[in-house]
């Protein structure tokens, strides 16, 4: 708030119109002069609000964005680059669980999930030329400034809990300091300081006047239209041809957490807690070369798996690794349709996987399940 009051008191000095209504904070000038000075203000920046719409009028996030470039990014993710969405959709379907389950915790709109999607396409492991990493690429002052170890062993940026819970809490400080999500969406893509710079000049607070009159770099004066385009493809895939919605992470979707104070491998950790260690390391892969670093004073935090599934690695005839797959015993009761829908799956995925001639199971019968 505090930072907030000063972006007013610098827009109070230099003249500026309030971001609404254009009101200018000058009392020499007589009314006469205040409104000829908003009339010039509406012509220089020529901002026509019939370019303008609200969507997600039936979301929790109402933003305001270009038409032009809305139906812009509809078309290029739905042909230019359909393949790529497509993966992005489904890394997207993966995490969203457990994605909004902690924007709601943080009690900020939960369709900031869309964010993340353009941001990374939901990638864990992805790393920008800027260096911004992470499902919410971060770059390293910003995500040390909200608390994400870094160092040789750890990088929390790329964990999927951790940068989720640390991307709510700047997002929840940027829409204190800016007072509305279009403004503290721009600064998450342009950075706060850049954004204030763009406010300065325009003396406004209005995003559309920042967008009209061009201050905001390119990529920023897309973000916005870009991200509402994802929320309208991933909402109604069918529609626009895309892959329909994949279930959510079983990992992910059912998890507890542990606290390490000291350093030890991976893959003792994974001996004691009796799971696969390729599963820890897909749910931790801020564990950078298998060795978790922790101390008393700053404890590192491992997510694991609480399923009814035994993970174990699984070895084909050829000798390859596939430790990608867990293994589910059937009980009494069960039946293929049940334990697809536990795990995310179709009867038709299970009974290919397992090389099963129809979808008749029995009880102590082991089902191989892909991670």
């Amino acid at each position: 708030m505090m930072i907030k009051s000063l972006i007013i008191m610098l827009l109070i000095v230099s003249g500026c119109a309030n971001s609404k209504n254009n009101i200018v904070f000058d009392r020499k000038k007589s009314d006469a002069d205040v409104q000829r000075r908003e009339n010039n203000i509406e012509q220089n920046v020529q901002l026509k609000t019939s370019s303008y719409r609200r969507k997600y009028d039936t979301g929790d996030l109402k933003l305001n964005f270009s038409k032009k470039l809305y139906r812009f990014w509809i078309h290029y993710f739905t042909h230019r680059d359909k393949e790529r969405f497509n993966r992005h959709l489904e890394n997207a379907d993966k995490y969203r669980e457990v994605v909004v389950r902690i924007l709601r915790k943080h009690g900020i709109p939960e369709d900031i999930f869309y964010l993340g999607l353009i941001e990374s396409g939901y990638n864990t492991r992805v790393k920008s030329r800027a260096s911004a990493a992470g499902p919410w690429q971060f770059i390293k002052p910003t995500a040390i400034r909200y608390g994400l170890i870094i160092n040789k062993k750890i990088d929390e940026r790329y964990n999927v809990f951790k940068s989720t819970d640390a991307a709510a809490r700047y997002l929840k400080d940027l829409y204190k300091m800016f007072g509305n999500w279009e403004l503290a969406i721009c600064a998450y893509n342009k950075g706060e300081n850049g954004l204030l710079r763009a406010i300065k000049k325009a003396k406004s607070l209005d995003y559309r006047t920042l967008v009209a009159r061009r201050l905001l770099p390119r990529e920023t004066i897309y973000y916005i239209p870009k991200i509402v385009a994802a929320r309208e493809l991933y909402e109604n895939r069918e529609r626009y041809g895309l892959n329909p919605i994949r279930e959510s992470s079983i990992l992910h979707n059912n998890y507890k957490a542990i606290r390490i104070t000291r350093t030890i491998s991976l893959e003792r950790v994974a001996k004691k807690l009796d799971i696969d260690k390729l599963v820890l390391s897909m749910m931790n892969p801020d564990i950078k070369h298998g060795e978790i670093w922790g101390s008393s004073r700053r404890p590192f935090i491992l997510y694991y798996p609480e399923l009814p599934i035994k993970y174990r690695p699984m070895i084909d005839q050829k000798g390859s690794d596939k430790s990608s797959m867990g293994m589910y015993v059937v009980k009494k009761g069960d039946h293929l349709e049940g334990i697809a829908k536990k795990f995310g799956l179709t009867v038709r995925k299970l009974i290919s996987f397992n090389s099963l001639r129809s979808d008749r199971i029995f009880p102590e019968q082991e089902i191989h399940i892909p991670l």
